[in-house]
């Protein structure tokens, strides 16, 4: 195109390209979303609360010259740590699932829209924040269950769902037909227990005892009854 006429129309857009995207870079570096992190202390609460270190350092602008000259350099640095972070746990109607939170576990912070202080504090709708930041470090939860592949989970199911601990050697399975608890022990407590099966009940163990009102009732392997004859005859129940 002849330039009788002045810059093009691509010449006077290039300027403004640049600029929108110099703005898009620094609204984008300026603006935090979600991270993982490495849990350093946990507090039940409530409300159930980490202190965690950001996983991922991250990169800054700074002057690397001395004080007569200013030169800018990227350089990788370590967030400080995020202290008192709610956790999001699994709840819900009443009900929540809850886990022994230790040093060292993984999770992934998500930055809020607005400061969470407010909320934290009262609960409910229709709180006014306390400040106007966004995407601040100040406002982030931590939600458990991301993982690095060091510390992935060997031998996961893909036909059934598992509570477990990370080595699988306790756990609930739930399968399409079939629930099964592996555990070195399983107690229940309860005030009534009801098992009720329309074919088998089956019960396999080196011995099998009844206690009742903290007394041993029966131990049913090594029970026997004196003063019985020999013969084809069924005795009666066990009382």
């Amino acid at each position: 195109m002849s330039s009788n006429f002045g810059v093009s129309l691509e010449q006077r857009l290039t300027p403004s390209i640049a600029t929108a995207q110099r703005l898009a870079d620094s609204i984008s570096q300026s603006m935090r979303v979600a991270i993982p992190a490495v849990v350093q202390s946990f507090s039940p609460g409530p409300p159930a609360t980490v202190s965690v270190v950001v996983a991922i350092n991250e990169f800054v602008m700074q002057d690397s010259g001395d004080d007569s000259t200013v030169s800018l350099e990227t350089r990788a640095v370590q967030l400080p740590v995020l202290e008192d972070v709610p956790v999001m746990v699994p709840s819900a109607g009443g009900w929540s699932l809850t886990f022994p939170i230790q040093p060292g576990d993984e999770c992934l912070i998500v930055f809020g829209d607005a400061s969470l202080d407010s909320w934290l504090e009262s609960g409910g709708a229709n709180n006014y924040p306390v400040s106007q930041r966004r995407h601040s470090l100040s406002d982030g939860v931590a939600i458990f269950g991301l993982r690095s592949k060091p510390r992935g989970l060997s031998g996961y199911p893909t036909e059934s769902a598992q509570l477990r601990n990370d080595d699988g050697t306790v756990k609930i399975d739930l399968a399409p037909d079939t629930i099964t608890i592996t555990a070195p022990t399983v107690n229940v407590n309860a005030e009534s227990v009801t098992v009720d099966a329309s074919e088998t009940v089956k019960i396999e163990g080196d011995s099998q005892v009844l206690i009742s009102n903290g007394t041993k009732t029966r131990d049913f392997f090594s029970h026997q009854h004196s003063g019985v004859a020999g013969g084809v005859a069924n005795s009666g129940p066990v009382f």
